[in-house]
């Protein structure tokens, strides 16, 4: 009798074991299933915020390419301040390097191109007023 009371102890204490082992082990993977959706959950909120930030980029540069191909059309119009003046918006603006090239060799030309227009621009209204001085103006 005293054998079969400590045999259904045993039995029991056994029982209650593999039913406590049962328990952490749904415990830990029920904390396994929710840190894999956190972590799920989390890698949607990375991808749409990356998503959100490219579509940002994006609109600047567009925006970038449209102030140079502007410079470039002023330039071409032979308003060579205003495309200078343009240009000198992106100033403060991270551009690519071929982006930062193309405003570098812009600018140049204009500025190049500005000098030599007051140049010509001089020289006809000195030639004007020479002529102007020797009597070619009636």
């Amino acid at each position: 009798e005293k054998a079969a009371a400590e045999k259904a102890a045993a039995e029991k204490a056994a029982a209650e074991k593999a039913a406590a082992e049962k328990a952490a082990a749904e415990k830990a993977a029920a904390e396994k299933a929710a840190a894999e959706k956190a972590a799920v959950a989390g890698t949607s909120a990375v991808k749409t915020a990356v998503g959100q930030v490219s579509a940002v980029v994006a609109q600047e540069q567009t925006r970038i390419q449209g102030v140079i191909d502007n410079a470039k059309n002023l330039i071409g119009q032979k308003k060579y301040s205003e495309a200078l003046k343009t240009l000198g918006d992106l100033a403060n603006v991270k551009l690519t390097p071929e982006q930062q090239a193309t405003v570098d060799n812009l600018t140049q030309a204009a500025q190049k191109l500005a000098a030599r227009s007051a140049t010509e621009k001089a020289a006809a209204g000195a030639a004007q007023s020479i002529s102007d001085a020797l009597g070619g103006k009636k």
